[in-house]
């Protein structure tokens, strides 16, 4: 097996048939000695993730001729995330008008469809804050934005997505389209609040 660690080859130090799970936590420690943790494993040219990840790691590195670790510090990722999440947010700020504006004229299978996207869209955006929370080792409950604990603050758009589930679930679009119109402001507000101030800590 080669490996390569930041497309730089490196020797292992370890037995030819030792698990690539042990290959791993050999280079996972030298990583985060060196303040970055390991994103990537490719494994002859197959990016090794899911289901395929512990299958791949049962197997000893000598079944594979090349093998590619990826590192990076936590801080790049989360700028990435972050930007990423923000891009998310502006995108679903902007369809949210247009689904209150359908919803109002009675266009629900127009209005639904795009509803569901930015669901998903506004539940990534609530993801990758709490993980980039987490990656920073930010506590929900000390860390304060606008005097709040972020978790306050969070809680905002969870409420927003709670009340939008209940009136989907009710049928009542006239009140989806106020909600949208008129209230999810706040959620999107709280969203790019915590943004800004992960963005502050990179």
């Amino acid at each position: 097996m080669n490996l390569f660690v930041d497309n730089h080859k490196t020797d292992t130090g370890l037995a030819p048939d030792a698990a690539l799970s042990e290959v791993l936590g050999h280079f996972k420690q030298q990583a985060e000695a060196d303040g970055r943790i390991i994103v990537g494993v490719v494994c002859d040219g197959i990016d090794v993730s899911g289901d395929e990840f512990a299958e791949a790691m049962a197997r000893p590195g000598s079944d594979y001729t090349r093998v590619d670790l990826h590192t990076a510090r936590p801080d790049e990722l989360v700028r990435v995330a972050l930007s990423t999440a923000g891009q998310l947010l502006d995108a679903s700020a902007a369809a949210s008008t247009e689904i209150a504006e359908h919803l109002s004229c009675g266009r629900t299978h127009e209005a639904l469809p795009r509803l569901s996207e930015c669901c998903r869209a506004w539940a990534q955006v609530n993801e990758g804050v709490r993980n980039a929370a987490a990656m920073l080792g930010i506590d929900a409950e000390s860390f304060r934005i606008d005097g709040q604990p972020i978790a306050k603050v969070l809680s905002v758009p969870l409420d927003q997505l709670k009340q939008i589930k209940e009136v989907i679930e009710a049928s009542d679009f006239v009140l989806l389209s106020d909600i949208l119109n008129y209230e999810f402001g706040d959620a999107l507000d709280a969203w790019r609040k915590v943004i800004d101030a992960l963005a502050a800590e990179c």
